[in-house]
């Protein structure tokens, strides 16, 4: 299966796993959360891994800042306080995101 067939499948993967993740924020059971929070994201990673780019320093700043939410998001999850690390792994998200961006702006 390529990857022009491959991502409208992982499209609706991720919009069905996302609708289970909400419904289970509201209504339950916990167990959902645990799951579906992180193979959301798990989807979107891999979704902009069989993307292609130009730049592969942008594309390697995306997905390490893809993979840096992935971590925030299980570490605010978990019923133990993390959110010291949570906080750390979404900064660090964002630092990537920031130098992908930058990456991109042409050179005056």
């Amino acid at each position: 299966m390529g990857a022009g067939v491959t991502i409208p499948i992982l499209v609706l993967l991720i919009i069905l796993s996302a609708a289970i993740l909400i419904r289970a924020e509201y209504h339950g059971p916990r167990m959902h959360i645990y799951i579906f929070k992180p193979l959301t994201m798990g989807l979107i990673l891999l979704i902009a891994m069989l993307g292609h780019t130009a730049l592969p320093f942008y594309k390697t700043m995306i997905l390490t800042g893809l993979i840096f939410s992935l971590a925030g998001d299980i570490f605010l999850m978990l019923p133990s306080d993390r959110f010291g690390a949570g906080l750390a792994s979404f900064f660090l998200a964002h630092l990537c995101y920031i130098l992908a961006f930058i990456s991109e702006i042409p050179k005056l």
